[in-house]
Protein backbone atom coordinates (compact mmCIF):
# COMPACT_ATOMS: atom_id res chain seq x y z
CA UNK A 1 0.00 0.00 0.00
CA UNK A 2 0.62 3.78 -0.25
CA UNK A 3 2.34 4.42 3.63
CA UNK A 4 4.02 1.28 2.82
CA UNK A 5 5.78 2.24 -0.14
CA UNK A 6 6.70 6.14 1.44
CA UNK A 7 8.04 4.37 4.71
CA UNK A 8 10.21 1.92 2.94
CA UNK A 9 11.63 4.53 0.73
CA UNK A 10 12.38 6.76 2.99
CA UNK A 11 13.76 4.39 5.50
CA UNK A 12 15.91 3.30 2.30
CA UNK A 13 16.71 7.35 1.71
CA UNK A 14 18.82 7.00 4.91
CA UNK A 15 22.36 7.14 5.64
CA UNK A 16 23.81 3.63 5.47
CA UNK A 17 27.02 4.24 8.38
CA UNK A 18 23.17 4.90 10.93
CA UNK A 19 23.60 8.64 11.68
CA UNK A 20 20.25 9.25 9.61
CA UNK A 21 17.21 9.86 11.63
CA UNK A 22 13.33 9.62 10.29
CA UNK A 23 10.33 11.19 12.00
CA UNK A 24 7.38 9.12 10.47
CA UNK A 25 4.16 11.73 10.87
CA UNK A 26 1.01 11.93 9.22
CA UNK A 27 -2.40 13.90 9.36
CA UNK A 28 -4.21 10.80 9.69
CA UNK A 29 -5.33 9.36 13.26
CA UNK A 30 -6.05 5.88 11.93
CA UNK A 31 -3.21 3.27 13.76
CA UNK A 32 -3.47 1.23 10.17
CA UNK A 33 -2.10 4.48 8.40
CA UNK A 34 0.32 5.07 11.52
CA UNK A 35 1.26 2.89 14.14
CA UNK A 36 0.40 -0.47 11.88
CA UNK A 37 2.58 1.27 9.30
CA UNK A 38 5.64 1.81 11.57
CA UNK A 39 5.41 -1.99 13.38
CA UNK A 40 5.64 -3.31 9.24
CA UNK A 41 8.95 -1.42 8.82
CA UNK A 42 10.38 -2.86 12.29
CA UNK A 43 8.83 -6.02 10.64
CA UNK A 44 10.93 -5.84 7.77
CA UNK A 45 13.99 -3.60 8.14
CA UNK A 46 16.14 -5.21 10.87
CA UNK A 47 17.74 -2.03 11.00
CA UNK A 48 15.58 0.11 11.53
CA UNK A 49 14.95 1.26 15.27
CA UNK A 50 11.92 3.43 17.41
CA UNK A 51 14.13 6.00 19.23
CA UNK A 52 11.83 7.02 22.08
CA UNK A 53 11.70 11.27 23.02
CA UNK A 54 12.64 12.16 26.31
CA UNK A 55 9.62 14.10 27.85
CA UNK A 56 11.28 17.06 28.26
CA UNK A 57 11.78 17.07 24.70
CA UNK A 58 7.99 17.17 23.66
CA UNK A 59 5.59 19.57 22.84
CA UNK A 60 2.69 17.59 23.82
CA UNK A 61 2.52 14.82 26.38
CA UNK A 62 2.67 11.16 25.29
CA UNK A 63 -0.71 9.30 24.03
CA UNK A 64 -1.55 7.44 27.60
CA UNK A 65 -4.12 5.73 25.70
CA UNK A 66 -4.36 2.00 24.21
CA UNK A 67 -6.71 2.45 21.26
CA UNK A 68 -7.72 -1.34 20.07
CA UNK A 69 -4.03 -2.00 21.03
CA UNK A 70 -2.28 0.38 18.59
CA UNK A 71 -0.91 2.84 21.33
CA UNK A 72 2.73 1.47 22.31
CA UNK A 73 3.79 4.69 23.91
CA UNK A 74 6.19 5.71 21.55
CA UNK A 75 4.19 8.23 20.10
CA UNK A 76 2.81 11.23 20.36
CA UNK A 77 -1.23 11.40 19.39
CA UNK A 78 -3.20 14.57 19.95
CA UNK A 79 -7.10 14.84 19.46
CA UNK A 80 -9.21 17.89 18.22
CA UNK A 81 -10.54 17.96 22.02
CA UNK A 82 -6.75 18.73 23.01
CA UNK A 83 -6.02 21.32 21.00
CA UNK A 84 -7.31 23.35 18.27
CA UNK A 85 -6.66 21.30 15.45
CA UNK A 86 -8.42 17.82 13.42
CA UNK A 87 -5.52 15.96 15.19
CA UNK A 88 -1.71 15.07 15.35
CA UNK A 89 0.31 12.19 15.70
CA UNK A 90 4.10 11.79 15.19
Amino acid sequence: DLQHKLIHNGFNLLKEDGTGVMVYSTCSLSIQQNEDVVRWLLEKESRAFIIPIPIHCMLFPKSKENENGGSSGDEIRQKQHNMVSEGFIK
